[in-house]
């Protein structure tokens, strides 16, 4: 059964979509979840990083983010 939302403690990845010889992959790692007062909009804080041996940068995704096709990161993966 696939989330219906980040997950904290959880890590994601997406590939960017772009062609070329090999797609940037973007990992996402989840550490909370939380709903933006006002909208009620739900948002993942976490940290992003580009490339595997890319630093993690502090970053947040949105629920529209998570409808692009993020994915749950298997063992190995990554």
């Amino acid at each position: 059964m696939s989330a219906a939302f980040f997950e904290p403690g959880k890590t994601y990845i997406i590939d960017d979509g772009i062609l070329r010889p090999e797609p940037l992959r973007w990992t996402f790692r989840a550490e909370a979840t939380a709903f933006t007062p006002g909208t009620g909009a739900r948002v993942a804080f976490g940290f992003l990083r580009g490339r595997t041996a890319a630093e993690w940068h502090p970053h947040f995704e949105s629920g529209a983010s998570w409808a692009s096709g993020w994915r749950l990161v298997e063992d190995g993966e990554a």
